[in-house]
């Protein structure tokens, strides 16, 4: 039975990658608010209207369309149709929208002295302490309100590498120090993965801030391409896509929120809406903004 439905917003990433004539893809995987296209290496994601948009994502009106793993599908700048199924996303009325950090509505700034704090107390409150989140207090003396966990202590091994990696302004330092941490804990995305994708998207918006920012997308590029291999697909596109500065809309929102010389009313409620993604993954993310910022070199 065919059916059409109209997508609301895609990202201009996408919207740049995809072909003015029908191209081939696959189906990658299925979930229950998203789907992944594989698309000439490339993932491309359908996004129910309960999700932020992602960068190289499109964000429908309504429910993910029934799919199969391995089904063909056929992307263009107008429609993405799925030919065994009958589905057809009309792509021409969704809003374009920009996931970057080197667009911002408004320019990045150096965060008030106060919002790290206020970031930090936020997580620790009310962040899931499943993933890397325990990192806050692991390497302090006061108590924790978070207990441990086998993959945060093997990370936090390894972490201080990376730390002084990017204080050094190394970035096969750096990128080894990822490397030795990727793939590590629990989700779909693992904790380690969206703990460095907060490290990436935290660097590049201080670089912005400082005006530095061609000098720190090399080091940014080199973490991701070599911590890529070492997780699965959908996490390495994670790490690549904020290696460059595409962000979800979530996240893209706390960034800029976070990066203001005015500690803003709005960091409570934007931090919370990335700490409703996933399991653990809007946590971890937040973790890393958090030491990202703080391990830049000033």
């Amino acid at each position: 039975m065919k059916s059409t439905s109209t997508a609301e917003a895609i990202s201009a990433q996408l919207l740049a990658l995809l072909p003015q004539h029908p191209a081939e893809a696959t189906v990658h995987s299925v979930f229950h608010t998203s789907a992944n296209l594989l698309y000439q290496g490339q993932l491309v994601t359908l996004l129910d209207d309960t999700r932020p948009l992602y960068p190289c994502a499109v964000r429908l009106g309504g429910s993910i369309p029934p799919l199969a793993v391995g089904e063909p599908a056929l992307l263009s700048q107008e429609r993405i149709t799925f030919p065994h199924s009958g589905h057809t996303i009309e792509l021409h009325r969704a809003a374009v929208t920009s996931l970057s950090l080197f667009s911002p509505l408004l320019p990045l700034q150096l965060p008030h002295p106060a919002a790290p704090q206020a970031l930090r107390e936020i997580i620790l409150t009310s962040g899931k302490p499943e993933g890397f989140a325990p990192l806050l207090t692991l390497w302090e003396d006061a108590p924790s309100p978070l207990p441990d966990n086998l993959y945060v202590r093997y990370a936090a091994e390894r972490i201080p590498a990376l730390f002084a990696a990017l204080r050094q302004k190394d970035a096969k330092a750096t990128a080894e120090a990822a490397y030795s941490i990727a793939g590590c804990g629990i989700g779909l995305t693992p904790s380690a993965d969206d703990f460095l994708c907060g490290v990436m998207a935290s660097v590049l918006a201080s670089a912005i801030a400082r005006g530095e920012q061609n000098e720190w997308l090399p080091l940014t590029a080199a973490m991701a391409k070599r911590a890529a291999p070492r997780t699965n697909l959908i996490s390495a596109a994670f790490l690549r896509q904020a290696a460059a500065g595409q962000l979800s809309s979530d996240v893209l929102t706390l960034i800029r929120t976070f990066y203001s010389s005015v500690l803003s009313l709005r960091l409570p409620s934007a931090a919370m809406n990335v700490i409703a993604f996933g399991e653990t993954s809007g946590t971890d993310i937040l973790t890393g903004i958090y030491f990202g910022q703080k391990n830049y070199p000033n």
